[in-house]
């Protein structure tokens, strides 16, 4: 199944989180598709053709019911409702957030998995075979029944 997001700046409407929401098509006319680029408030859509946004889609929350027809939008329809006010300034998308954050991040995981690594070096020749350190079931089994001896001693002895 297709997940579809909404194009306007800021709306966080998606397909995978609400199934009732409708996704519409940018339009295929240029002058439509005009107004919509600038409803979206998105700088990197604006100087797009129709054809490069044939795969972007804003969600029903943007349009009055009177743009509606029976189920479709009319031919005329222009988003309008719960758009990024003009005053605002115009962030990046959400993958250029992403990568900023990445790349302020990513130096410091390594110098912090170097240091993990540093600190946890243990010299293999010095360790003995797991196969004696007790995490055999023989030696829990032993275990068990030492604990349960003590317990039984504690009782008897109150």
């Amino acid at each position: 199944m297709v997940h579809t997001t909404c194009a306007v700046r800021d709306c966080k409407s998606s397909s995978r989180l609400n199934k009732n929401l409708r996704f519409h098509q940018f339009p295929h006319t240029e002058d439509r598709c005009k107004r919509w680029i600038e409803a979206c408030r998105r700088r990197d859509l604006v100087g797009k053709t129709c054809d490069n946004l044939k795969y972007t889609y804003l969600c029903n929350l943007h349009f009055e019911k009177h743009m509606y027809g029976k189920k479709t939008l009319k031919k005329m329809a222009v988003p309008t409702l719960l758009l990024p006010s003009k005053n605002t300034r115009s962030i990046h998308t959400q993958t250029d957030l992403n990568m900023n954050v990445l790349n302020k991040i990513i130096p410091d995981l390594t110098t912090i998995s170097k240091a993990i690594e540093s600190r946890n070096h243990i010299d293999k020749s010095s360790q003995t075979n797991p196969k004696f350190t007790g995490c055999t079931p023989r030696k829990r089994k032993l275990n068990i029944k030492f604990i349960a001896n003590k317990k039984l001693k504690l009782r008897d002895e109150n």
